[in-house]
């Protein structure tokens, strides 16, 4: 009765505080059920207890989740909480930062807030898991749907628990449970549909053993006995009962390895050889580790080689795991002939898994970062891409070696400032251009690449669904901006990986082999801001010499993402006003112009003050040499994924045409 007037009073008024809306529908109902005072009275203090509790409980009626869930079935809508675990949270602040119409604000922290905080985390704990209409997600497999509400299932969320040694806002941490939540989200419904499988396996034998042994059995003799009777098994009935008993204890074996197993957890969904950086330091210096699944780490190079070895290993459990099944499932049938069928289940393998079986095996992953993966353990990684042995491999790119003390890294841009990239007299920074892993795993032939950042959580997502059901390497690249190396805010991660994104720092793609006989076929650039320009543009909003709002469309180029952060601060200075004259322009006006054009002009972009006044940044050669780069390096991609026709092939083609009219002319 309290939820539905509850319900009735949320609608009827959907700005109403909630706090008020609990008490008001108790009242309502207890004056509609007629108490008298002394029932009341009994139950005021009940209420009390349960009202303190949800007033200060944070709830929200919100759009998606009770406006649009009760449009489609009265009733069914539902309030959203976002509750803050007080263990685990540092104050980054990039929750902050990232949850729109300012749902969340930033309170200093003093000791009632705290208590308050773990009086809500407990009550949360509590609750029942979200409901399934409300995770909008139409096919896990496939990533289809807001992948992010994923994370709203408990189990999905804590498939990496608080805890760990990670840095303020640290990029790796978000992308590490990101994926790590997709790769539960897609485990849990097949062992889910696997353990009904073999329930119903387990209820066949049975019924198949019993109905052998009661067959024998003579029923005047046991309706007239006082104790036991004796049951004869000949010698046929007797071995395929050992064959029915012996599936049967495999079987329940598995189920409780599934549901529980010698940690009480069940199964994890995945397991993990972890190179050794800052991802193996932040998830394992003593007390703090984040992840309920096993985990080993081994030195920087040796991630791919060990998982290597766990892959051989795992597979060959989960091979004598497929023959209990299906050794199960013919005796079932009744078709089951030992000296046949035992010859073709001792060959089978994972190569000759159906889908099914496949999709049931949790993946073995290698993780480690750029430095680990590109450059010390590049030859271990090559080796790993080239088995065709399908083990998902996370490249936490930084750029940098975070964990180090911030070393040039291959995976670093041009002018990049770093340990063994300094900035001085002779070089301004790290004078290489930037090695594409992507490029060179896509060159292995048979792997599937997926190159993506915290930017487009959705894009993350599906990409790591997506490779987790091909039978081959798969490589998720993933930009990992490092607050303290790249000199940046604790809250600015997210919006750090979409800077890189838009301005082609980091570009997005998808390399599945899968997709067809051309290269076209099988690259994607979905997920590219304006794909078809060679830089997005962006509203620069500003205030005038007027004082007056001021908007300004421009092209947010590589020089607008690298003058936010620290690492490529000396290649940028300051522009006072009285400088500013016709030798200035604009950089992506320099970059567009010829060298002739570029004599005696000076590069700079606009960028804004603390008061939001338009300020001037010239920007060094080095600058424009990334920039040049990186528009290289994205025509390149829109090349092979078909989105542009080079000039030479241009060429080509309109010489052909005008040849073969000409000859049809004459």
């Amino acid at each position: 009765h309290w939820a539905r007037e509850a319900r009735k009073l949320v609608d009827q008024n959907p700005t109403s505080p909630l706090a008020d809306v609990w008490a008001l529908s108790y009242r309502s109902v207890s004056d509609k059920l007629g108490w008298d005072a002394e029932r009341k009275a009994a139950a005021e203090p009940e209420f009390q207890a349960v009202n303190t509790r949800l007033a200060e409980f944070p709830l929200a009626r919100t759009k998606p989740f009770y406006d649009a869930v009760e449009a489609k079935a009265k009733g069914a809508g539902g309030l959203l909480s976002i509750t803050i675990n007080p263990e685990a949270c540092k104050g980054c602040n990039l929750c902050v930062a990232v949850c729109p119409d300012g749902a969340l604000v930033t309170v200093k922290q003093d000791e009632p807030g705290l208590d308050q905080l773990r009086r809500n985390w407990s009550l949360w704990e509590r609750l029942p898991d979200t409901h399934d209409r409300y995770v909008n997600v139409s096919n896990v497999d496939e990533g289809i749907g807001v992948l992010s509400s994923l994370l709203l299932k408990k189990d999905t969320y804590r498939s990496m628990v608080g805890g760990d040694g990670a840095c303020m806002g640290c990029g790796e941490k978000t992308a590490v449970h990101l994926i790590v939540s997709a790769i539960h989200a897609s485990m849990q419904p097949q062992v889910a549909k696997f353990v009904t499988r073999l329930d119903a396996l387990i209820d066949s034998l049975e019924r198949q053993a019993r109905d052998l042994v009661s067959a024998g059995a003579d029923l005047n003799a046991a309706a007239s006995a006082k104790g036991s009777v004796v049951v004869p098994i000949d010698a046929t009935k007797g071995e395929r009962l050992r064959f029915l008993t012996r599936s049967l204890h495999d079987l329940r074996d598995l189920k409780w390895r599934y549901l529980e197993g010698p940690g009480g957890n069940g199964r994890a969904s995945l397991g993990m050889a972890n190179s050794t950086g800052c991802s193996s330091v932040w998830g394992s210096t003593y007390p703090y580790n984040p992840y309920p699944f096993p985990w080993v780490n081994h030195l920087f190079q040796d991630s791919p080689s060990i998982a290597i070895g766990l892959f051989e290993a795992h597979m060959r459990k989960m091979t004598d795991n497929f023959v209990a099944v299906r050794r199960a499932e013919l005796l079932v049938s009744g078709t089951y002939d030992p000296t046949e069928d035992e010859e073709i289940l001792g060959t089978l393998d994972w190569k000759l898994f159906t889908d099914d079986e496949f999709a049931l095996c949790p993946p073995i992953v290698a993780m480690g970062g750029d430095g680990a993966m590109l450059d010390i353990g590049f030859q271990n990684l090559s080796r790993l891409l080239a088995s065709g042995k399908p083990i998902r491999v996370i490249v936490l790119d930084t750029q940098v070696y975070s964990n180090t003390g911030g070393q040039a890294c291959t995976s670093g841009f041009t002018g990049q400032v770093a340990d063994m990239s300094a900035y001085g007299k002779l070089q301004h920074g790290k004078t290489e251009a930037r090695k594409e892993l992507a490029l060179i795993a896509i060159a292995h032939r048979g792997v599937y690449v997926h190159q993506t950042s915290q930017a487009a959580a959705s894009h993350l997502i599906a990409g790591v669904l997506k490779g987790l059901h091909k039978r081959r390497p798969v490589l998720i690249n993933v930009y990992t901006p490092c607050p303290v190396e790249h000199g940046l805010a604790d809250d600015w991660s997210q919006r750090a990986a979409r800077l890189a994104l838009e301005s082609r720092a980091f570009p997005f793609l998808t390399y599945d082999p899968d997709g067809g006989p051309a290269f076209a076929d099988c690259l994607s650039l979905d997920g590219n801001p304006s794909p078809s320009d060679v830089w997005p543009s962006y509203a620069l909003k500003y205030v005038g010499d007027d004082g007056a709002e001021q908007t300004m469309e421009l092209p947010l180029t590589i020089a607008d993402w690298a003058a936010t952060e620290v690492r490529f601060k000396q290649h940028f200075s300051e522009l006072p006003a009285s400088q500013v004259d016709d030798q200035m322009m604009l950089f992506h006006d320099y970059l567009a112009a010829s060298a002739a054009d570029r004599e005696g002009h000076t590069p700079f972009i606009l960028a804004l003050t603390k008061e939001r006044k338009l300020r001037r940044l010239k920007v060094s050669p080095e600058m424009v040499v990334l920039a040049e780069e990186r528009q290289q390096f994205w025509s390149q991609l829109r090349q092979l994924a078909g989105l542009e026709i080079p000039v030479a092939v241009h060429d080509t083609v309109v010489g052909q045409m005008e040849s073969e009219f000409e000859q049809r002319a004459t």
